[in-house]
């Protein structure tokens, strides 16, 4: 993605292709609620949620805003979230697609 202004919002929509068993989506959702959690509580973070696609069971959207690129950077690096994504990514069932830019490129309504 574009490099922000490091005082600039950053919105982060995210599109995570799953394959789990109905046991490992549990506790995906689980951790991924522990995860939210704690990064509320820890990082600075302006929203932060995802939900399961309606349409397309096993593809999981993201959908974050960061106070700046640097904020985000920042959360990356956290363990809570290299824990979750090292239990996360043996799950891969295709491409991570991820749209970071400035809030204000995304349509306002």
């Amino acid at each position: 993605y574009a490099a922000t202004s490091s005082m600039e919002d950053v919105r982060v929509l995210g599109r995570l292709p799953l394959q789990m068993s109905d046991s490992e989506r549990i506790e995906f959702i689980k951790k991924t609620e522990v995860l939210a959690n704690i990064t509320r509580q820890k990082d600075d973070v302006v929203t932060y949620s995802f939900s399961e696609d309606m349409e397309s069971p096993g593809i999981y959207l993201f959908d974050e805003i960061w106070p700046s690129e640097n904020a985000l950077n920042q959360h990356l690096a956290t363990t809570h979230f290299k824990a979750w994504w090292a239990w996360v990514e043996p799950h891969l069932s295709g491409d991570l697609v991820i749209k970071a830019a400035p809030l204000q490129s995304f349509h306002q309504l």
